[in-house]
């Protein structure tokens, strides 16, 4: 089940990448080297670090003096120029609440905090974290594992919303659901993210609901139910991937209707999953009547039953 909500931030909550290129390309030009857009976008989109670009093109200048020039230049753009993604307030505001909060980045801790003070934003997330202390960057998982850690939750029970290739492999290998807007200054097709959960073209078409979708898809999956489902009541099609946790279900009273959530003993996906025991499942807490479990599907988009194909349910969630 999701509970938490990780965010990239350059490219995917704020416009940066041209003032990234911006500042980079300044302070190359100053020690005599031109970077251009073409030379920007291989580097973002092979995750170079500042190093190793210095040495592919062997530059006559140290990582330190680089940093500390781009830096100086950067954070004046910030200051002057640098501007929130469009959707990104109205996505925050709305999962705010909902969900619980963090980002996750590669720039430095003290840019992270500049930017969300400078938008009022401090307040939204719970955790602010930094990879440039880390052993290994994105690709690696390592700075979405660490967020979780902090937030004291599973992987399993976080989703990524980031703008990048690098961050997609990331989320991945974390065992996180991942959500894709790619950031168009990269100048990468929405394709080229295979294996993304989900695609978007701005952050708010992102919606809680969509967020459940996600959910119900991983739960199916996990079930042993591989789709893709078909709701007849309004046409969505919601198609399961691998998951993991404890599983929940739900079970209705036939007399009165109430229902009682029933955690399993086993973990799941499991092949050897069996439901829970009739003594496990107990009696209803409200008169006392027989339960029974409803495994009927249930679309995540309008709720309908009507699918076309049968078995497992977003009646059986994680937590």
């Amino acid at each position: 089940m999701v509970k938490v909500i990780i965010f990239d931030l350059d490219g995917l909550l704020i416009d940066s990448q041209p003032l990234q290129y911006q500042a980079y390309h300044q302070v190359f030009s100053n020690h005599g080297f031109l970077l251009t857009l073409v030379d920007w976008q291989e580097w973002i989109h092979n995750s170079y670090s500042a190093k190793q670009w210095i040495q592919k093109h062997k530059l006559p200048l140290d990582v330190a003096t680089l940093r500390s020039e781009k830096k100086t230049i950067y954070d004046q753009l910030i200051h002057d120029e640098l501007k929130l993604k469009p959707g990104a307030r109205k996505l925050i505001n709305t999962l705010y609440g909902k969900f619980r909060l963090g980002i996750a980045s590669a720039s430095r801790l003290e840019s992270i905090e500049l930017i969300v003070d400078k938008f009022g934003l401090r307040s939204k997330f719970e955790q602010l974290v930094s990879d440039t202390e880390m052993a290994n960057g994105k690709p690696h998982p390592d700075i979405f594992l660490e967020t979780a850690q902090a937030m004291q939750v599973e992987p399993a029970d976080c989703l990524v919303i980031e703008d990048s290739m690098a961050g997609l492999k990331a989320a991945k290998a974390a065992n996180m659901t991942c959500i894709i807007c790619p950031d168009t200054f990269s100048n990468l097709k929405p394709a080229t993210f295979t294996g993304a959960d989900k695609i978007v073209s701005q952050l708010d078409e992102i919606t809680c609901a969509m967020i459940d979708s996600l959910d119900s898809a991983r739960i199916l999956s996990a079930m042993g139910y591989q789709g893709p489902y078909i709701c007849q009541a309004c046409g969505n099609t919601f198609q399961s991937r691998a998951g993991g946790g404890f599983l929940f279900i739900e079970y209705r009273c036939v007399n009165c209707d109430a229902i009682k959530t029933v955690k399993s003993n086993r973990r799941v996906p499991s092949s050897e999953y069996t439901p829970p025991t009739a003594a496990e499942v107990g009696v209803c807490e409200q008169c006392g009547g027989e339960l029974k479990s409803d495994l009927q599907p249930m679309c995540p988009a309008c709720k309908s039953r009507d699918v076309k194909e049968s078995g497992g349910g977003s009646v059986i969630h994680y937590d």
